[in-house]
């Protein structure tokens, strides 16, 4: 090779080198601009993460406060149904004594049954008693007026 062929050639590489170099100055710049505008993205993206772990903190707190109240809630169902068991006993209590009362009840009517029964006897007895009391009141009526006719015939005498 001759000098002159080495000259063109190494003036060929040189534009070569100029044009790579121009292109590398250009990626560059490509990637600057990409790593700027990745960075204004990932700060996007950080801030949506911050918010959505403050509003994730917020529902978890919310969740903290409903878990609380469903307590409480479990809680005044557990003494409402206490009393509801308190109340179911006493009434239980009363249905029994209501059945007492009941039996003892209709042993009463049964004993004023029989008591009803009773006093029709001693009521017909004493039907017959007064009839027997006007007869021997009719009697002494006749004696006494046969005594006064008697003492009025002494008197005259």
């Amino acid at each position: 090779m001759t000098q002159p062929d080495l000259e063109r050639q190494v003036r060929r590489h040189g534009g070569d080198i100029d044009a790579l170099y121009e292109l590398v100055a250009d990626v560059d710049q490509k990637v600057d601009a990409l790593s700027e505008k990745m960075d204004r993205r990932f700060d996007t993206v950080d801030r949506r993460f911050d918010a959505m772990d403050e509003r994730l903190d917020v529902m978890g707190g919310r969740l903290v406060g409903m878990d609380r109240r469903l307590d409480e809630s479990g809680a005044r169902l557990g003494t409402i149904d206490g009393w509801l068991n308190t109340i179911e006993g006493r009434l239980h209590t009363i249905d029994h004594r209501f059945d007492s009362v009941d039996v003892r009840l209709v042993e009463m009517q049964e004993v004023f049954g029989s008591t009803g029964e009773r006093l029709a006897v001693i009521n017909g007895r004493l039907a017959d008693m007064d009839a027997r009391f006007e007869a021997i009141d009719s009697r002494f009526e006749a004696l006494g007026g046969q005594l006064v006719e008697i003492l009025r015939r002494l008197d005259a005498r």
